[in-house]
């Protein structure tokens, strides 16, 4: 083993002065206690990645909505405005029309003398 790894460390211009290799053997009981300890510091990395990724997605979607409800609100208020201009427009040519017509009818009356 210390010559495996003194020959992939001499490629890389590396030496080796000492070497020990240590093994801890511990009670299956104590092995598994950390084992777990250690899945379980994992598990809350993963739920707090998972819960700000949802933060996240959540803020984007509110984001978004605002954005729809401005875009909601400025159609409304455009077609409103529409609306009311060419409610006005027709207004003027109904006015219009009355007035031509009570002008004919005038002409007409004088034309024929109906007094």
């Amino acid at each position: 083993m210390e010559k495996n790894l003194k020959d992939n460390l001499n490629r890389v211009h590396a030496d080796i002065k000492g070497f020990q290799l240590l093994k801890i053997s511990l009670p299956y009981v104590y092995e598994n206690e950390i084992v777990k300890t250690q899945v379980m510091k994992q598990e809350a990395a993963t739920f707090t990645s998972i819960r700000e990724v949802n933060l996240n997605q959540q803020m984007v979607r509110n984001i978004r909505a605002a954005g729809e409800r401005a875009v909601s609100n400025i159609n409304a208020e455009a077609t409103a405005e529409a609306t009311i201009e060419v409610n006005k427009g027709e207004g003027m040519i109904v006015r219009q029309n009355i007035e031509y017509t009570t002008k004919a009818l005038k002409d007409t009356q004088d034309k024929l003398s109906f007094v």
